[in-house]
């Protein structure tokens, strides 16, 4: 996988809605990321809140289809 989506409330307490996962195979810097983690040693997890689809714009595409093109 290389993207997820995830509901934070189920595990804190949180109004967000929804939060998108994007496994990259580098760090990313950008003020939207809520969290940016580097799990292991060819992976990067940067996690954005998603308050309304108007969240998901070409930005956010781009790093989604290059999480998709390093998965292989």
């Amino acid at each position: 996988g290389f993207a997820y989506v995830w509901r934070p409330g189920q595990y804190v307490s949180n109004d967000v809605p929804a939060v998108l996962s994007i496994a990259l195979p580098h760090e990313v810097a950008s003020q939207r990321w809520k969290e940016v983690v580097h799990p292991s040693p060819r992976t990067w997890m940067h996690h954005l809140e998603v308050a309304s689809v108007d969240d998901l714009d070409a930005e956010v595409v781009g790093w989604l289809r290059e999480a998709a093109d390093a998965a292989g």
